[in-house]
């Protein structure tokens, strides 16, 4: 008997050898994609995986560009956020894009928006109604009917937040949803990244079921103007950019103040060519925001810090610009501007007045040196 095993077994191992050898059967070859996939469907409805999605499906889905709400900015759905100091205008630049996608409008600073319901929720913590109406009425800068706005809708009490989303993301199908602002709604460490991540989170669950998009008006950090436009100027971990597919930061000029700066510093599906510039626009007096259809390097938007020795170097600059070429104040001030000094004309005045009365040096005097009233009051003793 032991014998006709061992007959038996050796019949059977000389056979696979020779399927091996003719490749009826090959160990190493990986299995057609088709077959995997049908194990995978398989399995899924036999275990209820219906969770997976076979990529086979995903790619008869001839999908061929990310769709966008504002063209190659805003996607569809996810998570984005717009950052910036504080007074910069991120709160209006963020009201007056929600009053183009609900008043149907076809773009938005000239960059073709893409709504599906043409309208909006903003989530309001630091503006109350009474402002809110007041800023509404600022910006329909066109007169527009009120009922144009029917489809924007605010929330001013946060509490329970989430639920209150939920409830009305069931019912109003909407374009985007504002959240103005982060730091107020987040009452935990900035820097724990973890805490961070698993509170946007939440945000993230409701952008997906409801496939909606989730704008964050979040905050830079003090002294970001002194360096060059990035995501790592944004407050806090790591763990809130990381969390947004966009992050624009919106930077004001350092001697215009109608002028802004609207800059990529992080785009997942925007290209590396497009974050390297911002886009120049102009601030007006209704809180609206103009394509000036001009751009300038990131590099170009680092504001000079005024310490004590630029200060110096000004100052010895401007007093060899009156000696030697008899400029005015304002001829002075235009020229160190020129040269990366953020001054004034009253600084100038007040810092060549004692200059030219100690030395006993006398100029003519420019009609453009004489000094008004709230320029005098700008003028503080030096030292």
């Amino acid at each position: 008997m032991a014998l006709h095993r061992k007959f038996i077994e050796g019949s059977k191992r000389r056979k696979l050898a020779k399927l091996k050898s003719t490749k009826q059967i090959n160990n190493d070859k990986p299995k057609p994609v088709k077959q995997v996939v049908k194990q995978i469907t398989e399995k899924s409805n036999k275990n209820d995986l219906g969770f997976i999605l076979p990529a086979t499906t995903l790619l008869k889905w001839n999908i061929e560009e990310i769709p966008f709400l504002w063209k190659g900015i805003f996607p569809k759905t996810g998570l984005v956020a717009l950052s910036g100091s504080s007074d910069v205008g991120k709160s209006s630049f963020l009201r007056q894009f929600v009053l183009h996608v609900g008043t149907k409008a076809k773009d938005f600073l000239g960059i073709e928006i893409n709504a599906e319901y043409n309208s909006a929720l903003v989530v309001s913590t630091e503006d109350d109604a009474i402002a809110i109406a007041y800023l509404l009425r600022k910006q329909n800068v066109q007169n527009l009917d009120h009922s144009f706005f029917s489809r924007i809708g605010f929330i001013f009490d946060t509490e329970k937040l989430l639920a209150k989303l939920e409830k009305a993301l069931k019912v109003f199908k909407v374009d985007c949803v504002i959240i103005d602002a982060m730091a107020d709604l987040y009452s935990g460490d900035m820097n724990a990244a973890n805490k961070i991540r698993n509170f946007i989170y939440q945000f993230q669950l409701l952008a997906e079921r409801f496939q909606t998009l989730f704008i964050f008006l979040h905050h830079t950090k003090k002294g970001s103007q002194y360096s060059a436009p990035s995501k790592d100027n944004v407050l806090g971990s790591q763990g809130f950019e990381a969390k947004m597919r966009l992050v624009l930061e919106l930077r004001k000029d350092s001697v215009n103040p109608d002028l802004r700066y609207l800059c990529i510093v992080k785009g997942n599906y925007i290209p590396e060519s497009l974050k390297r510039d911002a886009m120049v626009l102009k601030f007006d007096e209704n809180l609206c925001f103009t394509n000036l259809n001009r751009s300038v390097p990131f590099s170009d938007l680092v504001e000079r810090k005024n310490n004590k020795s630029t200060d110096n170097k000004a100052i010895d600059r401007a007093k060899e610009l009156r000696r030697s070429e008899n400029l005015s104040y304002r001829a002075i001030a235009d020229k160190l501007r020129e040269e990366g000094y953020d001054v004034k004309k009253s600084t100038v005045a007040n810092w060549l007045k004692d200059y030219e009365k100690n030395d006993r040096i006398y100029f003519y005097v420019d009609p453009d040196d004489m000094i008004s009233s709230d320029e005098q009051d700008e003028l503080l003793p030096t030292g």
